[in-house]
């Protein structure tokens, strides 16, 4: 059997960013079309002015997990920087729109789905725990709060 490790994962690595940029591609052309939307215009803006895909999550999922516990600034870099880099965001979003009849959209995947948003959350929280400093660790237990209740999911971060 050849050993085509590096090779084979700069590859999925390849294939995982085009498959992002696409998907931001989609979410931009649906967001613009809401734009004007005088309900819904502030939170396409968000959208549309992502740089990438866990910017655009980022943006999405800290507006949802605002709280005075968490404020949506902070909470949302601390967001970007745990979904940054990571191809699961965008392969649960290929799977929803695949699988789940329901599904009209990429923008609906990223803004209505409790479902995504949750599983979003919990590897932001399970990413915080991980690091081990006991600031870190406070703000996965909030978030894992916030997401309990929310969505009605409660996973611990570790």
């Amino acid at each position: 059997v050849e050993d085509c490790s590096l090779p084979c994962r700069r590859k999925d690595r390849t294939a995982e960013m085009s498959r992002d940029s696409s998907l931001l591609r989609s979410l931009r052309e649906e967001a613009v079309q809401l734009e004007s939307s005088e309900l819904l215009g502030s939170a396409m803006r968000s959208v549309t002015q992502a740089s990438d895909l866990s910017s655009a999550i980022a943006a999405v999922l800290a507006s949802r997990l605002a709280s005075p516990l968490l404020e949506e600034g902070g909470l949302r870099r601390v967001c970007e920087r745990a979904l940054r880099g990571d191809p699961r965001p965008g392969a649960d979003m290929v799977a929803i729109l695949e699988r789940d009849p329901a599904a009209i959209s990429t923008l609906q995947v990223l803004m209505c789905l409790k479902g995504f948003h949750a599983t979003q959350a919990h590897r932001v929280a399970a990413s915080l725990w991980k690091t081990g400093s006991f600031e870190e660790k406070h703000i996965a237990l909030a978030i894992q709060n916030r997401v309990s209740e929310l969505w009605a999911v409660d996973v611990h971060p570790a």
